[in-house]
């Protein structure tokens, strides 16, 4: 099972981190586990560019994923 662990937590280093890492650790007992700092990530909103309609979906250029 793949499994996507989202940590929206401003704080890299704190408790939520710790928790995730240890749920992490748990979960990936048989399974594929990735954890995604979100708050890391350069994340914009639509530009009403109609991008992905024409392309068949669209991510916009201003977004970076890792």
């Amino acid at each position: 099972m793949n499994i996507l662990i989202l940590n929206g937590s401003p704080r890299h280093h704190g408790n939520t981190h710790a928790v995730l890492q240890t749920m992490k650790s748990i979960l990936e007992n048989g399974n594929t586990v990735e954890a995604l700092d979100v708050c890391t990530l350069k994340l914009s909103g639509c530009c009403a560019c109609d991008g992905c309609k024409r392309n068949g979906g669209f991510l916009h250029a201003a977004t970076q994923l890792p």
